[in-house]
């Protein structure tokens, strides 16, 4: 024994710190095998079997199974990393949760402390020496309501999080190998989802869902043009003489009408380049009007008016630019919501709000000064059918062919009959017109008596 021969009123004892002795225990942790590591226990001055990490008193040479008593043990005072570290044969493995502690205790004076980061040190070249890299891990704590695990590069700038909410936030680009799944208004699913489909053709290079589609809670769809002018929401605007480019309406007499600007497009086509402007095409959007024209009513066609950027009621057949969805009395507002619709308005014979039926027999009701005296087609007539009645005559185009009043057909061209043969096949024959005609005919028979019949 060594040490200092303290008196008896200091209270000196005797404490191994090596070789064997007998040391009290308890069962706290189970019974205590040959082997097993000691360390303290909840019971004042015993010892427990060792399971987690820490510091321990020695190694039991003698086995336990009982409440309380003894074990041999050999005293060794030392750190002990319980089940929390093996190996495989290749590499550790921690074996149990692993905390990294906070750097201090709150108090009413330092309400919040963060917890120490577990940082990932790697080195790169920078092309003169050698440099260290780190990305660190820690929880940075707001309050106690609000905390989350931050993650932080070399030079201690936070690139991404996660709220203890849930919420993410990277500041960099995101790469997803797979589906992007939605939730549905807050709740989980995995069944819709949003990917890109690169594929060639003319349906490739898209984004693309399995939804049923998309949809906003805006109401028109837009797209951007460049512009001269400093254009604002609700602007009338027509075609300026640049190529694709725009310019706020000025007079009523313009006829090249694009469009309004959108306030808030629910679906956006082009890119967000300075000088562009979203302009709606079709859709809700509101509108810049004015009275010139009288009172608007809904229903009423919109067009171009004196006032730059403003539409005003029509009245007269022309260019619009959408139809009032709200009245306006030219008193107590100078936006009113207008369905874009643009293109030519017959003046309200054939009826104002867009999508109505209009048949020919329409035009043309009233004075005769409003008869129509020609018609003039850009596409097909089709008359569902019903007959064509009382035409004079009928030509073709280059007057190649026509067919008269009297019933005469005149072609520079040959007339061909199709008639069907015994076995049901459709054959054109050429109609004997004139001694010049030729009638060709192809197959083979056989010569009896020197004919055959075709």
């Amino acid at each position: 024994m060594i040490g200092e021969n303290y008196t008896p009123e200091e209270n000196p004892r005797p404490i191994a710190l090596s070789g064997r002795v007998p040391v009290n225990v308890t069962n706290e942790n189970g019974a205590i095998h040959i082997g097993d590591y000691i360390t303290t226990s909840s019971t004042s001055g015993k010892g427990m079997k060792a399971k987690l990490a820490g510091r321990v008193v020695g190694i039991a040479l003698s086995n336990f199974d009982g409440a309380t008593g003894q074990v041999i043990a050999q005293i060794v005072n030392t750190w002990f990393a319980g089940t929390l570290l093996s190996n495989d044969g290749t590499s550790n493995i921690m074996t149990d949760n692993v905390i990294i502690a906070q750097t201090g205790v709150a108090t009413t004076t330092t309400p919040t402390f963060d917890s120490f980061g577990l940082e990932l040190r790697g080195s790169a070249w920078n092309g003169n020496q050698s440099e260290t890299v780190s990305l660190m891990m820690k929880n940075l704590v707001t309050d106690s309501n609000n905390y989350r695990l931050s993650v932080r590069n070399t030079t201690g700038a936070e690139i991404a999080y996660i709220t203890d909410k849930g919420a993410m936030q990277v500041a960099g680009d995101m790469v997803i190998g797979g589906k992007l799944y939605p939730s549905d208004s807050g709740h989980t699913q995995n069944s819709k989802y949003i990917y890109y489909d690169g594929s060639s053709g003319p349906g490739g290079d898209f984004m693309r869902t399995n939804a049923s589609g998309w949809s906003t809670g805006s109401y028109d769809f837009a797209e951007m043009f460049p512009s001269v002018d400093s254009l604002s929401s609700g602007d009338v605007v027509v075609f300026s003489d640049e190529s694709i480019s725009i310019k706020r309406s000025q007079s009523s007499k313009e006829e090249t009408i694009v469009g309004i600007i959108s306030t808030r497009p629910g679906f956006l086509a082009g890119e967000n380049k300075i000088g562009s402007y979203p302009v709606a095409l079709a859709g809700r959007v509101p509108t810049n009007v004015t009275a010139e024209n009288g009172s608007i009513n809904i229903g009423d066609a919109l067009t171009v008016s004196n006032i730059p950027g403003a539409a005003m009621k029509a009245t007269s057949a022309g260019q619009i630019v959408g139809y009032a969805l709200e009245s306006f009395d030219g008193k107590t507002t100078k936006q009113i919501i207008v369905f874009v619709h643009p293109g030519y308005w017959d003046g309200g014979s054939v009826g104002t709000t867009p999508g109505s039926t209009n048949s020919a027999s329409n035009f043309g009701s009233g004075s005769s000064s409003e008869l129509m005296t020609s018609l003039n087609m850009s596409g097909n007539i089709n008359t569902n059918g019903n007959n064509i009645l009382n035409i004079g005559r009928l030509v073709g185009l280059g007057d190649l062919w026509s067919i008269e009043t009297d019933g005469t057909i005149k072609t520079e061209a040959l007339v061909k009959n199709v008639i069907t043969t015994h076995d049901n096949r459709k054959v054109e024959t050429i109609a004997v017109s004139s001694p010049d005609a030729v009638i060709t005919m192809s197959g083979s028979a056989i010569l009896e008596n020197g004919s055959a019949e075709i």
